[in-house]
């Protein structure tokens, strides 16, 4: 209920902040009705308005005191458009059946809500793992439209997609060739949600665009439910006794990318009821550390994760070759590192909309005598 009581005030204040502007139309607030009201995304809201048509607002990631976008969602069997509808406002006609997608996340996402059928262009092939839309690919009924710093403009134009689905960056995209041709664009900005739920809640939304909001609401009251049951199962676990430090992944050139206060993968350690050596400070205070940095502060971490990507498998003595600082850790010390190769594993395809994965590996990791091969995504190192 408090959850509820907040989520109305805050959409309250964002509605507002939104009509604010000379010259802006705003909606009528006492029409607006939560849809599935969100309890762990903080970067989206989504109403429905009487009429029968939907409206999204997505907060700047980098911002939160501005909008991103409004994305206003009108069912095709609603012959009329609205006379109220938002300004600004990019509007599509749901379910839809034509789109674009960019990311590999949400085609698996679309492929396991039932709506396969919808997707029907996609861009940098290589990476996609997915295979229903190789073998559509491969019979032409989904286009390959290039590569997306350098998109096939005229496929694009022969596909004339209902909708182009992008990821927004801070920086800017280039976008503006895409833009030009006049196709609603959707921002995909659920990657920026710190909340492992809260990305994955974002699966409600996606649900209204391909008209699957049943199964996007199940399939999310699936993922919640076990989540919280490995959560509050490593709160049991750690009463009495003493947790255990988490180091997550090893150096990229120069950098060691360490998961800060606040961060994604730090609120996992903390649901898992591990400790992130570097989960102190202001969110992203400690991002890109050198090798010596993170030794100084981590090297008595118990377990030790890592995600690489290479065509051959890591061991302990290809870490230490490339690493010779590691064989210093605790964790490596005492055969407690774990990997997941992502050129071979579906990890971050499936893990922003199924984070329950995650926390079961940890869960097991830092709570079970010997977790053996039965994890979702990671193994021991040998």
């Amino acid at each position: 209920m408090l959850q509820n009581k907040y989520y109305h005030i805050i959409f309250g204040i964002l509605l507002f902040l939104a009509s604010c502007g000379e010259g802006k139309k705003s909606s009528n607030l006492s029409t607006l009705h939560p849809v599935s009201g969100f309890t762990y995304a903080e970067r989206i809201s989504m109403v429905e308005h009487p009429e029968g048509w939907y409206e999204a607002r997505i907060l700047n990631p980098w911002d939160t005191t501005r909008l991103l976008q409004t994305i206003v969602m009108i069912p095709k069997e609603v012959s009329e458009f609205p006379n109220n509808l938002p300004q600004d406002a990019t509007i599509v006609r749901i379910p839809l059946e034509k789109s674009l997608v960019q990311s590999t996340v949400h085609i698996g996402l679309i492929e396991e809500l039932g709506g396969v059928e919808s997707i029907k262009g996609v861009a940098d092939v290589n990476f996609i793992k997915s295979k229903e839309i190789k073998r559509r690919l491969e019979e032409g009924s989904v286009f390959d439209c290039g590569q997306w710093l350098n998109p096939d403009l005229e496929k694009i134009l022969q596909l004339q997609p209902d909708a182009i689905f992008v990821s927004p960056y801070q920086e800017g995209g280039n976008y503006g060739r895409i833009t030009e041709l006049g196709f609603p664009i959707i921002y995909v900005a659920d990657y920026m949600e710190m909340e492992p739920l809260g990305r994955a809640e974002w699966i409600k939304y996606y649900g209204i665009l391909f008209g699957k909001a049943k199964e996007a609401d199940s399939i999310f009251s699936d993922v919640e439910k076990k989540y919280n049951h490995y959560k509050q199962s490593a709160i049991e676990a750690t009463q009495g006794n003493r947790k255990k430090k988490v180091l997550f992944d090893n150096p990229h050139g120069e950098s060691w990318y360490v998961p800060s206060s606040g961060s994604y993968n730090d609120n996992f350690i903390r649901d898992a009821g591990g400790i992130n050596p570097f989960g102190y400070g202001s969110l992203n205070q400690f991002s890109a550390l050198n090798a010596e940095k993170v030794f100084a502060e981590a090297h008595d971490a118990d377990i030790w994760i890592i995600r690489w990507n290479t065509p051959f498998p890591l061991s302990k003595e290809l870490l230490k070759k490339k690493l010779p600082i590691a064989s210093r850790f605790k964790a490596f010390e005492d055969n407690n590192v774990w990997g997941c190769n992502t050129n071979e594993s579906t990890y971050y395809e499936e893990t922003p909309f199924h984070p329950e994965k995650v926390i079961e590996d940890l869960y097991h990791i830092l709570h079970t005598p010997n977790p053996g091969d039965s994890l979702n995504f990671f193994n021991r190192l040998q």
